[in-house]
């Protein structure tokens, strides 16, 4: 029989509870995790006078005639099938404190087990010390490959037929022995179990149910069957000096991971998982400068130090800036020049400027004339002259006074001998008057008086130095 589960078969019985099991053998195929025996999975009574040819595989507790017997008595038994496990094996009794007496097994039967009877000795009564040939055991069972064997399971006279060493059904009576295989070492498997074939029939030896380290493991510890799980995966990152990763937390095998991430050569903090460094800055030996005062900057980060106000070398003039004395940053400019000019007005042909002491003239203005003198007074007979002066610049405007008309009265000598024109002002009066709805009987020329000699403008360029001055010369008008 195949038997396979998670835990607590046997051969026999998977678990004895307190009983007895005796004169029984069994040739099983029995898998599981733990606590497989040949002849009780899991034993709290006692096991006798029985044999077991069981093949055994498992994780732990194993064992040829009992998987875990934690307590009662195992004697008068023997194991020559095979077992493996990972751990707590033994060809009686995997583990557990079960008091073992007059018990054998055939050698190599367990790899990890250097002791045993030989397969010769297995055939001779001799090795088995204790046992009763003469009600319970007998030799040469074909069966038992003629090992002991019960009497109770004493085969019948003929010899059976078989159609291969594999086959283990006699073609006569049907008599079912184990058969011989020659399995494979490598593991074959499905969706569910693995095991081991037959090299000749390709019959199975025992299936086991696959066995995963955990919930997140995809690879079966005992073959290459391969299942889908999921990782259970932090929040949080992890890392060390080279990266940043996560962590599952059923299997704790790192799942994603990445180098670290820095804004600049100069960030101490990794922007992924916040892992600190120690870098230095590289800050520069030329200030940056603004408004607010003058620093260092880093090269790479472009992080400020020591950032300082301006000192000033003093207020801007017209003739320097305002500038810091420890960066050159220009705090104020340089400022706009502010005409200062003469306070005496220069004369010309349109009216009169003042010169600035950088050589620039003022807007010219016209002059401002005062009421002026009559030099000569007109007569019938000939104009007379009015000088006007400007009472700015001092030019002096001469005007033709109109000839009188010749009704007017005649000039007459006053009492004290002086000749003295007649009604002057009248005939200026009217001759002015005359003058402006006839401007073509009188003339006006502008003359700068200096001392006995005038001098008349007749051009000046805008803002410039007089550049065409005709001079005329004549006595002043006191005859």
């Amino acid at each position: 029989a195949t038997v396979c589960g998670d835990g607590n078969c046997g051969g026999i019985a998977g678990v004895l509870s307190y009983g007895n099991i005796f004169q029984c053998h069994s040739s099983s195929l029995l898998g599981g995790i733990n606590n497989i025996g040949g002849i009780a999975g899991y034993s709290l009574g006692n096991i006798y006078d029985c044999s077991s040819l069981a093949k055994l595989e498992a994780l732990s507790s194993c064992g040829g005639i009992a998987g875990n017997a934690s307590s009662g008595s195992i004697y008068h038994c023997y194991f020559a099938g095979s077992a493996y496990a990972v751990q707590a094996i033994s060809p009686i009794t995997g583990i557990g404190g079960a008091k073992e007496s007059f018990c054998y097994y055939l050698k190599g039967s367990v790899a990890s087990y250097s002791g045993g009877l030989t397969d010769t000795e297995m055939k001779t009564e001799a090795s088995f010390a204790g046992f009763d040939f003469s009600t319970v055991w007998t030799l040469g069972s074909s069966e038992t490959h003629g090992y002991p064997s019960l009497m109770l399971l004493k085969e019948s006279d003929h010899s059976h037929e078989y159609d291969n060493d594999c086959d283990t059904t006699c073609s006569s009576c049907s008599h079912v022995r184990e058969a011989q295989h020659v399995y494979s070492d490598t593991y074959y498997y499905d969706n569910n179990v693995h095991f081991k074939k037959c090299i000749n029939c390709s019959a199975r030896d025992i299936e086991f149910f696959h066995v995963f380290s955990n919930d997140c493991d995809t690879t079966c510890d005992m073959c290459e069957f391969k299942r889908t799980a999921s990782h259970d995966v932090s929040d949080k990152w992890s890392y060390n000096d080279k990266q940043h990763f996560k962590m599952c937390d059923i299997c704790g095998n790192m799942i994603e991971s990445g180098a670290h991430v820095w804004d600049n050569d100069c960030d101490t903090s990794c922007n992924i998982c916040s892992k600190a460094r120690s870098v230095s800055h590289k800050y520069g030996n030329t200030f940056i400068s603004d408004e607010t005062g003058h620093w260092y900057e880093c090269s790479k980060c472009h992080k400020i130090n020591e950032r300082s106000e301006h000192i000033s070398s003093g207020e801007a003039t017209e003739e320097q800036s305002e500038i810091c004395t420890i960066c050159g940053y220009i705090m104020s400019p340089a400022l706009d020049h502010i005409h200062s000019y003469t306070s005496e007005y220069i004369p010309h042909l349109n009216g009169h400027t003042r010169v600035c002491t950088c050589g620039a003239y003022e807007e010219t203005q016209s002059h401002t004339w005062d009421s002026g003198d009559i030099i000569k007074a007109p007569t019938t007979d000939e104009n007379g002259i009015l000088l006007r002066s400007c009472i700015q610049c001092g030019a002096v405007l001469e005007e033709t006074l109109s000839k009188l008309p010749s009704d007017s009265p005649a000039d007459t000598e006053d009492d004290s001998g002086d000749e003295t024109p007649k009604d002057h002002d009248n005939a200026y009066e009217k001759s002015t008057n005359d003058k402006s709805t006839n401007d073509s009987s009188s003339s006006v020329s502008l003359i700068i008086s200096i001392s006995s000699i005038s001098i008349s403008i007749i051009s000046l360029l805008s803002n410039t130095i007089l550049t065409i001055i005709i001079i005329k010369i004549r006595q002043k008008y006191d005859e």
